[in-house]
């Protein structure tokens, strides 16, 4: 346990560092910062390590790259992580049905991004 920790410290301070450098620096083709046009999801593979299970996998999104309203903390119970991939590909302007297995897109794009 004490050897997950460290390594996920390690990972979210490095993702720490690469935000904070994109905030400071300037977006050179317009106003801004890079934050300001980037959009990052930081996921890990499994809702709880010790059990391996696929449900409540964390998912932190960070930036402003495709307008979702970022700052909160949201919870989908039981919701697939295509649904957000399906978000994220809409989001870029790719209005695709599904993102990977069409089983677990049924409910479509996951809502509440914006």
């Amino acid at each position: 346990h004490e050897n997950l920790t460290t390594i996920h410290s390690w990972y979210c301070e490095q993702l720490a560092l690469l935000v904070r450098r994109l905030s400071e620096t300037p977006d050179p083709g317009g106003e801004g910062s890079l934050l300001d046009n980037t959009t990052i999801l930081w996921g890990n593979e499994l809702g709880q390590g010790n059990s391996h299970t696929l449900d409540n996998i964390p998912f932190v999104m960070i930036g402003n790259g495709l307008n979702f309203r970022m700052g909160r903390f949201l919870r989908f119970a039981k919701v697939q992580h295509n649904r957000i991939l399906l978000a994220l590909a809409h989001g870029f302007g790719h209005h695709i049905e599904t993102f990977g297995n069409p089983n677990f897109c049924k409910d479509g794009v996951l809502t509440g991004l914006t």
